[in-house]
């Protein structure tokens, strides 16, 4: 029988960090502190982006084709 390796993508920080903000979001719970942090990632993220490729000019259609 063959064998299948797997690999973790996410990080088990990150994966822990995650289940708890699902956990968050069942229940409703807004944590601001949580918020800020993911906001503050989301900014280096993106300024990371336009240092190593620029200006990304991109679009996409969002309405379904008039055919």
């Amino acid at each position: 029988m063959a064998t299948v390796e797997t690999t973790q993508r996410i990080a088990a920080e990150d994966l822990a960090e995650l289940e708890k903000t699902i956990q968050n979001l069942i229940k409703g719970v807004r944590d601001p502190g949580a918020m800020d942090r993911a906001a503050t990632e989301m900014d280096e993220a993106r300024e990371e982006i336009q240092r190593r490729l620029g200006i990304l000019d991109l679009a996409a259609e969002l309405s379904a084709r008039s055919e």
